[in-house]
């Protein structure tokens, strides 16, 4: 983790992004019942971009 004014967190491979990756296909999609989970939904599909 850096701390940047924000916090950062780094994965520790690819492999583990990988894995992430796989086990989001597991998960149910849940649908979006308010503007905070819209947010937060929003804001980890911007995370998952920046695995790379």
């Amino acid at each position: 983790m850096e701390t940047q004014g924000r916090r950062y967190y780094r994965l520790a491979g690819r492999g583990v992004g990988e894995l992430l990756e796989k086990l989001t296909e597991f998960a149910p999609a849940r649908p979006v019942r308010s503007l905070r989970e819209g947010t937060r939904a929003a804001q980890l599909r911007a995370a998952h971009v920046s695995w790379d």
